[in-house]
């Protein structure tokens, strides 16, 4: 087991090597569905009944192995982190997902869970061979939807941006010209003419101005107005909270799967410590 791990990691780090014919959309799609996985984390209602919640996106990259936008993750304990597949209703134990490799400076991190060993990983593609105007499928968990959804984007352009403010890192991204929403983040970007995955979602453009930040942010309170009892800064806040979810200006970017293959070369040492 330990050497098919290895052998799948190097085929996926020289997999941009071949030739691949074009396939149709739907195929794409259809092939690439049992290899989506939903991130999840689970929090308590209003009656502190227990409530998953869709956080973002991923997809498997090597047996039990999965990708993900780190933001994704942020903020969540490690032994609260699920994987759930989109063909699987129910959430159980088995879903429970470890970080493995994370890497802040590209906002990505590989998760573990032996339970999604058996399934199908999706192949990376050649970055550098992708051209602006071919067109790509992005597929994830829209606004925590747990239906996977597809959608069609061109490649707008390419950039190198600093994800990180302050340090002096620049990420290789693809600008797409699509509708990028909370939820998208950490799903695949499949290349249409190679049927490979050449990117990772990660931001989507447009957010409330900064002035509207700070009511989102503070925790001022109204101490003599109420709503029906609300307070209205909690109503604007929430109102704030949506709108910046919905908030899509048809344009979002992908990290380019250049630096998931730099983390998975370095892992291969990592892969083969791993128990059968």
């Amino acid at each position: 087991m330990k050497k098919l791990i290895i052998i799948l990691l190097i085929c996926q780090i020289c997999t941009g090597c071949e030739n691949v014919d074009e396939k149709s959309v739907p195929s794409l799609i259809k092939e690439a569905e049992s290899s989506i996985v939903r991130v999840m984390f689970v929090t308590k209602d209003k009656e502190k009944v227990p409530l998953p919640v869709v956080r973002g996106s991923a997809f498997l990259v090597a047996p039990g192995i999965a990708v993900t936008a780190l933001h994704v993750i942020d903020g969540l304990p490690e032994k609260s982190i699920f994987l759930v597949p989109a063909d699987q209703n129910q959430l159980n134990k088995k879903n429970l997902a470890t970080i493995f490799v994370k890497d802040p400076n590209h906002d990505l991190v590989l998760l573990r869970c032996p339970f999604l060993k058996d399934r199908s990983f999706l192949k990376l593609g050649e970055p550098n061979q992708v051209e602006i105007g071919e067109e790509s499928i992005l597929m994830g968990f829209p606004m925590g939807d747990p239906i996977l959804t597809s959608s069609k984007a061109m490649i707008a352009a390419k950039a190198r941006i600093e994800l990180l403010k302050g340090y002096d890192v620049l990420t290789d991204m693809f600008k797409l010209d699509c509708a990028i929403n909370s939820g998208n983040s950490g799903g695949p970007v499949i290349h249409i003419p190679s049927g490979k995955v050449i990117g990772v979602v990660s931001l989507k453009v447009g957010a409330i101005s900064q002035k509207l930040q700070i009511f989102k942010k503070k925790k001022a309170r109204s101490a003599r107005i109420t709503l029906e009892g609300d307070d209205p800064i909690d109503l604007l806040q929430e109102t704030l909270k949506d709108m910046e979810r919905n908030l899509n200006l048809g344009l979002g970017y992908a990290i380019s799967v250049s630096h998931l293959k730099k983390i998975l070369e370095m892992s291969t040492t990592q892969m083969q410590a791993l128990p059968e």
